[in-house]
């Protein structure tokens, strides 16, 4: 039964790690694309044909 106890507290420790480091991650300023970022645009380019219609109406709709 302790052991039991001992795994359930150590889960719980971890759990609130997790959480106080996405706490921690909201409140960093969010990631601004640079130089090194357009190889994504590339990427993009070229998946943008194969894409199914209702995800391209929903990235271009996007306000």
């Amino acid at each position: 039964m302790r052991g039991a106890y001992t795994d359930l507290d150590a889960e719980k420790t971890a759990a609130l790690s997790v959480i106080a480091a996405l706490d921690a991650a909201d409140h960093t300023e969010p990631h601004h694309p640079g130089i090194a970022d357009t190889a994504l645009l590339d990427a993009l380019a070229l998946n943008l044909p194969a894409a199914p219609e209702p995800l391209l109406h929903k990235l271009f709709e996007i306000n």
